[in-house]
């Protein structure tokens, strides 16, 4: 088993690497903490698609358990919608990997872990190429989130961030706690 599991556990290595060091890091600099659960879900997926293939399970209970944790949510934070898709990747490119490369598809599992880098990367690159990048931060003064207010806010962020603040989203207000979650979106001269 390890012999037939040590090139899935290679090209999978070299494909999350090339996309984790290649691409993620470049745009997506503000979330370096994700990086621990990419590597880990990544690996810890080669080990039970194997052990799938080699359990002969019903194709039913794979795609059940590829479904659990492709919906896996963690409760302490809300995963942004970005760092959730790369997730999905490194849940997806194992099972890839490991099913179908003992099998007489090993180029065409190449290929497809090849045209996943260059998608993913496409995608990051057009998703960037207007020269933004995002941050979410916890804010406390509600009294300039009014519409009204905007001009004011974006000049209070730009002050206490040092950042070039374009544009405010309101991800949630919590009257209670008196503050809100902000999604802000500022000029990278890094990315251009």
């Amino acid at each position: 088993m390890i012999k037939q599991l040590l090139p899935a556990l290679i090209l999978n290595a070299v494909t999350v690497i090339a996309i984790v060091e290649l691409i993620y890091r470049r745009y997506n600099k503000s979330s370096g903490y994700y990086i621990f659960t990419f590597y880990t879900f990544s690996v810890l997926m080669v080990f039970i698609s194997a052990l799938l293939r080699d359990i002969e399970l019903s194709v039913g209970v794979g795609f059940g358990l590829f479904a659990i944790f492709s919906l896996l949510r963690y409760r302490t934070e809300i995963i942004p919608l970005k760092q959730m898709t790369y997730i999905f990747v490194f849940i997806t490119i194992p099972f890839m990997n490991t099913l179908y490369l003992s099998s007489n598809f090993t180029l065409l599992v190449i290929v497809l872990n090849v045209l996943v880098i260059l998608g993913i990367s496409i995608a990051e690159i057009t998703a960037n190429s207007n020269g933004y990048s995002t941050k979410r931060i916890l804010y406390n003064e509600l009294d300039l989130l009014k519409p009204e207010k905007s001009d004011e806010l974006i000049a209070d962020l730009n002050q206490k961030t040092g950042l070039d603040i374009q544009q405010v989203e309101f991800d949630e207000i919590n009257l209670v706690r008196q503050t809100a979650r902000l999604t802000i979106f500022y000029r990278d001269k890094q990315v251009l």
